[in-house]
């Protein structure tokens, strides 16, 4: 599945842009697309402070606050496709920097032919970045809606249950089947097996309590550190 968020403080071209990256993703791709439609609000902004995986996102930079929003935004979704909605009255110079790392522009006035084209571009050279990538950045997990891309950096922990391994974000978890020593053999070293069940995010560490048998993560996540695996995880431990 690939998620899609366009933030557009248009209402009536927000529908041209979103039936525009539905025929372009059908075109371009079999996987299954989730497309939100966003204006600019402090409360429709809330949908990025729930911290869902997003893929790709269009975003206007015209409303007041926005590119200030966006700065902040584009280090929390680092891996992020991101396309830009502009027009004349704004410098280049305000919005294409190192902060922002923009990788397509959408001008106005939007013309048809235009903005499929532009869509085109900017879908096809997500998709190619992806595959080129090979999962290096991104877990991948194959589903029937498709492959579901969760970056490296979103994920806290793996865990085992149920017969399945649950990949952790801060607000969701994604299931799939496979085995621990499958999982160990996969990731790359930034992760770490504490536990039969758990392997953790070692990024994502705040403290490890030996003596509690219990490594405590960023954003009040709690898993548990078994005897076998305390030797390797002392350079952590408090």
């Amino acid at each position: 599945m690939v998620s899609m968020v366009v933030v557009d403080a248009n209402k009536k071209e927000i529908v041209s842009v979103k039936d525009t990256i539905k025929d372009v993703a059908a075109r371009l791709t079999e996987d299954e697309w989730k497309i939100e439609m966003l204006g600019f609000s402090s409360e429709e902004m809330g949908f990025f402070q729930s911290h869902p995986l997003v893929d790709m996102c269009c975003y206007d930079i015209l409303p007041d606050g926005s590119l200030e929003y966006l700065t902040k935004l584009r280090r929390e979704y680092s891996n992020m496709g991101l396309m830009l909605i502009a027009d004349a009255t704004v410098s280049p110079l305000v919005y294409l920097k190192p902060g922002i790392r923009a990788d397509s522009l959408l001008m106005r006035p939007f013309h048809k032919d235009v903005l499929r084209s532009t869509m085109e571009e900017f879908v096809s050279a997500y998709l190619s970045t992806v595959d080129s990538q090979d999962g290096v950045s991104s877990f991948v997990i194959d589903s029937k809606e498709g492959k579901i891309n969760i970056p490296y950096s979103d994920i806290y922990y793996f865990e085992a249950r149920e017969k399945k391994i649950f990949a952790r974000t801060l607000n969701d978890e994604y299931g799939f089947y496979a085995t621990m020593e499958q999982m160990e053999e996969k990731l790359p070293d930034t992760f770490i097996r504490c536990h039969r069940s758990f392997i953790v995010s070692k990024s994502k560490i705040k403290k490890i309590m030996l003596s509690q048998n219990l490594i405590e993560l960023l954003q009040g996540f709690d898993v548990p550190l078994s005897r076998s695996y305390k030797p390797v995880l002392k350079q952590f431990g408090k």
